[in-house]
């Protein structure tokens, strides 16, 4: 999160990512990306996150997922992705295990696996997601919409001017990033922690192996469920 903060400082007005919306590029530069993550962060310190807790993530690699992500790891919080085609009772055990209090959905197929099982997750407070097509009937009061967190957070903002960089200079190397999960091809899949310091120290190996310039484009395509793909995620 301190490097979100002090890329944007650097390369505000530059283009930090890109997504097809309905086959045409869209471009979010640093300062549009850490304005979203700030809010979305405020959003999550609001509903009640607290420092250490987790929030699991399902769904497609869009823009709304890595906003999610660097969002609450600014909150202090740490993340653990689920991949997309995984079944309900794959989901239950993750999200137990992990002690997962907020689900970040992309859609309505993930947002149905969890209504699903929701009554063996008693510590999940809200499914947020953010596509809402298929959605507009459910009324589950565990629902939220991802851009109604942000307005939360914009709200809680303006009342709390610094809440944001505070919580950025509370985070330490050694805070939890992300819960990355084992197959389970030989028992029950296990969290593996993957702090900051770990992230960054992968990140750096791989800047130093590969032509990697300042403004190389990367395609993130494979789920970051895959601890490899935090890695590339890192080093952007």
């Amino acid at each position: 999160p301190k490097y979100l903060k002090r890329g944007t400082e650097l390369w505000y007005d530059r283009v930090f990512m890109r997504a097809k919306r309905l086959g045409i590029w869209q471009s979010y530069t640093w300062q549009q990306v850490y304005d979203k993550v700030k809010a979305l962060s405020l959003g999550f310190m609001k509903i009640g996150l607290a420092r250490g807790e987790t929030v699991a993530a399902a769904g497609d690699n869009e823009p709304e997922m890595f906003w999610t992500q660097f969002a609450v790891q600014s909150a202090g919080g740490k993340l653990v992705f689920l991949y997309p085609d995984m079944t309900p009772e794959e989901v239950r055990y993750v999200l137990e295990d992990s002690g997962a209090v907020y689900f970040a959905a992309e859609d309505q197929e993930q947002v149905d696996k969890v209504l699903q099982i929701k009554e063996h997750l008693p510590n999940l407070r809200k499914i947020i997601y953010w596509d809402d097509r298929g959605l507009w009937h459910y009324t589950d009061p565990i629902l939220m919409r991802l851009d109604a967190c942000e307005q939360i957070g914009r709200a809680y903002g303006k009342d709390h001017p610094m809440a944001f960089e505070q919580s950025l200079e509370q985070g330490q190397g050694d805070d939890i990033a992300v819960l990355s999960y084992t197959s389970g091809t030989t028992g029950l899949p296990k969290g593996v922690i993957l702090t900051h310091n770990y992230l960054l120290d992968n990140a750096l190996r791989l800047i130093m192996a590969n032509d990697f310039r300042p403004f190389s484009r990367y395609l993130s395509y494979i789920s970051p469920a895959w601890a490899t793909e935090q890695f590339f995620l890192t080093v952007g």
